[in-house]
């Protein structure tokens, strides 16, 4: 309630008693329910998907870790295996990506191959330091102070300026060999960006990597 809550709308005054209000359905729905495990208020993956985890688990479903299970089953790690870097992405890239976010888990299946990982997101949120031991590189599209109404219109052109500078940095690194600097090479030239054969410099949000 307190992570998610304000950012779907919830005024901050209303938060203790919403929270309060929870736990004792919650709990109601427990004593119910008499073969329930008595932990699953605090179980890991209760809370997803807005306390779906919760009421599948209370009606006896077993809880996996859903990135993980996900990643397994299309065979994300076999395709790691056979690339030379990975790219990921989100919509914003802040501290909750640690509760288990997908680009988290991306990273951590191919950290255990040796194979480096960049990151492209919408934005970079409050705590996307916390990020960086995961990531060889962050770059954000949103890279300014703006608005809804300004952002929209150009949010192709914001999200492939991204994508150019994420191909600068992965192409300074060694462990991508020749791969780099063709890429943006190929990326330009695929999008008919004439011209702009050279990223613009890092702004003031992004983190990792070097200006060109």
């Amino acid at each position: 309630m307190f992570l998610y809550g304000p950012q779907k709308g919830v005024p901050q005054k209303d938060l203790q008693e919403l929270d309060r209000r929870m736990k004792r359905f919650a709990t109601l729905l427990l004593r119910a329910r008499a073969e329930a495990r008595e932990d699953l208020l605090a179980f890991p993956g209760a809370g997803a998907a807005g306390g779906l985890g919760f009421a599948l688990a209370l009606l006896g479903a077993r809880l996996f870790p859903g990135a993980d299970t996900i990643a397994e089953r299309i065979g994300l790690p076999r395709a790691i295996a056979d690339a030379d870097f990975v790219l990921t992405g989100e919509g914003q890239s802040d501290v909750q990506a640690l509760q288990g976010k997908v680009p988290i888990a991306v990273a951590r299946l191919a950290s255990a191959q040796g194979k480096p990982v960049f990151l492209l997101s919408g934005s970079l949120g409050e705590g996307a330091n916390e990020l960086l031991p995961y990531f060889a590189c962050l770059q954000a599209a949103v890279a300014r102070p703006t608005t809804l109404a300004e952002l929209l219109p150009r949010a192709a052109e914001d999200l492939y300026e991204a994508a150019v500078r994420l191909f600068h940095c992965i192409a300074r690194r060694e462990n991508t060999g020749r791969l780099g600097q063709r890429s943006v090479a190929r990326t330009i030239r695929k999008n008919g960006r004439s011209g702009q054969d050279k990223a613009p410099p890092l702004p003031y949000n992004d983190i990792g990597g070097e200006s060109p």
